[in-house]
C-alpha cells in the first residue's frame, strides 16, 4: 500500500524533468523568436549605433523601383560595414545587415520607458521591431535591402 504514493511522487518528479528540459531545449533552440530578445549591446556598442543614426523621426524612404546598383550588387564588404548600420526612432534604435537581398536585425535596443513588443529579425525581404511605452506611444522600425544595403522607415505614434 505506501508503494502507490511513492510510485505517484517519483511520477510527478519525471514529469516535471521533462518539461523543464522540454522548454530549456525549445527556448536554446528558438532563442530570440520566442523571447523577442535581441543581442546585448555594449555601451560601446549602442554609442557607435547612435552615431551612425539619423535623427530621431528621421524616416529613410525606400526607392519606388530596383536602382541601377540592385541590379549589380556590390560585395558585401563595399556595400556596408560588417556590424551592419544603425536606424533610430523615438522607441528605440535597430542595427540591420543586408546579405544575398535579404535584411537581418542584428540588434534592437529600446529607448528608456519603451519595450519591445514584437520584433521579425529576419533573414527576409523585411524586418521590423516595434516598440511601445505605455497604451499610446508606439514607435515601428521596418528596414528593407536597396542595392545591398539596409534602408529603413521610422513610423513615431
Amino acid at each position: 500500500m505506501k508503494r502507490r504514493p511513492l510510485l505517484v511522487v517519483a511520477g510527478w518528479l519525471v514529469v516535471a524533468l521533462v518539461a523543464t528540459g522540454a522548454g530549456v531545449v525549445v527556448t536554446t533552440f528558438l532563442g530570440e523568436s520566442v523571447t523577442g530578445a535581441g543581442r546585448v549591446m555594449s555601451s560601446a556598442d549602442v554609442r557607435r549605433a547612435l552615431e551612425a543614426a539619423p535623427p530621431p523621426g528621421t524616416a529613410v524612404p525606400s526607392p519606388a523601383g530596383p536602382s541601377p546598383a540592385a541590379a549589380t550588387p556590390a560585395p558585401r564588404e563595399a556595400a556596408e560595414p560588417a556590424a551592419g548600420r544603425a536606424f533610430r526612432g523615438r522607441g528605440g534604435v535597430v542595427v540591420a545587415r543586408c546579405s544575398g537581398g535579404l535584411v537581418t536585425l542584428l540588434t534592437w535596443t529600446p529607448s528608456p520607458g519603451y519595450a519591445v513588443k514584437d520584433a521579425e529579425s529576419g533573414p527576409r525581404d523585411k524586418a521590423r521591431v516595434r516598440f511601445e511605452a505605455g497604451d499610446d506611444e508606439e514607435t515601428e522600425i521596418e528596414v528593407r535591402c536597396s542595392g545591398g544595403r539596409p534602408t529603413a522607415s521610422v513610423e513615431d505614434d
